[in-house]
């Protein structure tokens, strides 16, 4: 009898088994710094000096001009029309006279007749009215509470220059318009004003520019007026301008004003010494374990 013996094929299965734990502190560090110039200056320079240009002027005087033409033309046409009143009053008058003349004639001779209406007499023709010019302001004149502001340095009459050059206020359209309320449907008139004021800004020492930059040199769209009516909108006008008071210096005045965090920021990050704060996060591992089988 024959023994067959199969060989068996053990297979032993090992079983790894990892154990790891990680325990993880999170510090916060937090610091303040001064931060040192990307421009170097002269370390005996402790101040600047603002210069405001006026560039506007020569626009100002353009729109002076163009509405002292229209002065001229608004006058032309009234001297016209009292001309032609005067002619169409005196024409008249005479007509009338003549038919009075003639019923008083007729009447001394003993007629019954009716005597001649006052005729409807040509009206005499309203004085010109034009709104006044739109004009630039300087800086001065506009109670802006922002100024340039560098930090490390004080503002004086001497150090290193900003010059700020305004070359003046354009208006290319000012459209009104009705539009109506998606929500409730009803019609409002708005006005709406197409305009720029491009303000050049320079920081220079010892005639070295280490900033330049241009604001509002597009033209842009602004609300000028929104209410019931055109006729309310001609109301609005006359009423400023009785009131003394100018939309365009508000609008003029918040250009100003939207500009100075921004170059301050700019010019302080070339040349000034800004006080930073930072915080740092540290990610400290405390215990880390492995165990394999």
């Amino acid at each position: 009898m024959k023994k067959f013996k199969n060989p068996i094929v053990i297979i032993l299965v090992l079983i790894c088994f990892n154990v790891k734990s990680q325990f993880i502190t999170d510090h916060k560090i937090n610091f303040e710094y001064i931060q040192l110039p990307k421009y170097y200056l002269d370390k005996s320079i402790k101040t600047f000096n603002v210069i405001y240009d006026s560039s506007f002027q020569v626009n100002n005087e353009r729109q002076k001009m163009i509405h002292q033409i229209a002065v001229d033309s608004a006058e032309a046409h009234q001297k016209v029309k009292l001309s032609n009143w005067e002619k169409a009053n005196k024409e008249m008058r005479k007509k009338h006279l003549i038919s009075l003349s003639l019923w008083k004639e007729k009447t001394n001779q003993g007629m019954q007749i009716t005597k001649p209406s006052e005729p409807i007499w040509p009206t005499y023709p309203e004085p010109y009215f034009l709104f006044p010019t739109v004009l630039t302001k300087a800086f001065n004149q506009l109670n802006v509470l922002k100024r340039i502001n560098i930090e490390g340095f004080n503002s004086a009459s001497s150090g290193f220059e900003v010059k700020i050059d305004n070359l003046g206020l354009e208006i290319s359209s000012i459209k009104g318009d009705y539009i109506s309320d998606n929500t409730t449907g009803v019609k409002s008139y708005v006005v709406k004003a197409n305009f720029k004021m491009p303000l050049v800004i320079k920081a220079s020492y010892q005639g070295n520019i280490f900033y330049e930059e241009k604001f509002y040199s597009k033209f842009s769209e602004k609300i000028l007026y929104s209410g019931k009516t055109e006729y309310d909108y001609e109301l609005w006008r006359i009423d400023n301008i009785e009131k003394e008071i100018d939309p365009w210096v508000q609008i003029q005045k918040d250009l100003w004003t939207n500009i100075f965090d921004k170059v301050n920021n700019s010019i302080t990050e070339k040349v000034g010494y800004p006080k930073k704060n930072r915080n740092i996060g540290n990610l400290c591992a405390k215990k880390t374990s492995r165990l394999y089988l």
